[in-house]
């Protein structure tokens, strides 16, 4: 084999030893990114810093405990310099 080419995202993927014919191709295809919303621009302008939450694709946060749901309230509302951004897949959830 003369060359590996690898497609994996550089800021989530855990760092590893490699070779110099391992060449990692994930930029090559990558966007300009756009420019955010009057809206979005709004709320991360708020604080110096915002956290996302998010659970990913498999976790939906609406299907956990209520319990679960108001400890991470609990927790964040503890940050009162940190914007939180949790991504929540059903609006009209109690």
């Amino acid at each position: 084999v003369a060359y590996i080419f690898t497609n994996c995202e550089p800021l989530i993927d855990s760092a590893s030893p490699t070779l110099n014919r391992v060449v990692d191709i994930s930029q090559l295809a990558h966007e300009q990114p756009k420019k955010l919303d009057e809206y979005w621009e709004g709320v991360l302008t708020i604080r110096s810093r915002t956290i996302l939450l998010s659970f990913g694709s498999v976790v939906k946060s609406y299907l956990l405990p209520n319990s679960i749901k108001m400890s991470i309230v609990k927790c964040i509302s503890r940050f009162l310099d940190i914007t939180f951004v949790w991504k929540y897949e059903q609006i009209d959830d109690e």
